[in-house]
């Protein structure tokens, strides 16, 4: 009897959590769900920058790679890290003793910044894992001018979710806040989604009146408040969460990201 009270009492708290999330618009449903394949066309939209990474070697006019040590992070970030495989940039993860780190990392910085009135996309596979910390964000300014938007910020030990985030200054409390929100894919089942299973699409619609964010195509996030207005840098990498080491089952991780699109707003 008590065993069975248990269970009903976890299937409630199941059952009430997951619709709280759906009525936040946390949860993806699509009929039919398929991975979409996009062609670089988007209605009302035109397409100025496409890098399918075709080529042998990474285009160093286009993409900077970053040699960096950065907040206390797990890993340290080299060229090396940085390479082109399989049509795919990508980002690794090692096991390596360099500097006072006993991990590597990869980062690139787009050469030309993105600005208001842009809608920018990746597909893109993460790796799963305690400790990867693959992201798709933008950034700008310091202190008072800081602006920054994650618009796919992953955790490798937690599959089913990444974070779409905003942060701006606060100048009444003084400081950056982060206006974030988890997004938790499901299919068509109600089943959740691994999505470091496969890849996926992600995008940034970013205008003058707001920012949204987009899942294989579907919106998952809307942010009217505190906007961008300046440019900002496109960033794409890897590295590792403070003091959470992955199993070097694991190891060396990769995150490949297949394309970069931006489109620019028609007037």
């Amino acid at each position: 009897m008590i065993r069975q009270k248990i269970h009903q009492f976890r299937r409630l708290f199941f059952l009430t959590t997951l619709a709280w999330a759906k009525m936040r618009g946390e949860i993806i449903a699509q009929a039919d769900y398929t991975v979409p394949i996009n062609m670089p066309y988007r209605p009302g939209w035109t397409l100025i920058f496409q890098d399918d990474f075709n080529a042998p070697t990474l285009d160093g006019a286009i993409w900077w790679k970053q040699v960096a040590e950065r907040d206390k992070e797990g890993a340290v970030y080299r060229n090396e890290n940085v390479s082109v495989k399989d049509s795919c940039m990508q980002f690794t993860v090692r096991k390596e003793q360099f500097k006072n780190y006993n991990y590597t990392a990869g980062m690139v910085f787009k050469s030309e910044n993105v600005s208001v009135n842009s809608y920018v996309e990746i597909s893109c596979k993460v790796p799963k894992g305690l400790g990867f910390w693959p992201a798709f964000w933008f950034w700008t300014g310091a202190g008072e001018t800081y602006q920054e938007i994650d618009v796919a910020e992953f955790t490798g030990s937690r599959p089913y979710q990444f974070q779409a985030n905003n942060y701006y200054w606060n100048a009444r409390r003084q400081k950056i806040i982060n206006d974030g929100k988890r997004v938790w894919p499901t299919y068509p089942n109600g089943k959740s989604m691994d999505v470091t299973e496969t890849f996926h699409v992600y995008g940034l619609e970013w205008t003058e009146k707001s920012i949204r964010f987009y899942f294989d195509n579907v919106l998952v996030r809307e942010v009217k408040k505190n906007i961008p207005k300046n440019p900002m840098v496109l960033i794409l990498g890897m590295g590792l969460y403070p003091n959470e080491n992955p199993p070097e089952s694991a190891l060396p991780a990769h995150f490949s990201v297949d394309y970069v699109r931006i489109f620019k707003k028609n007037n």
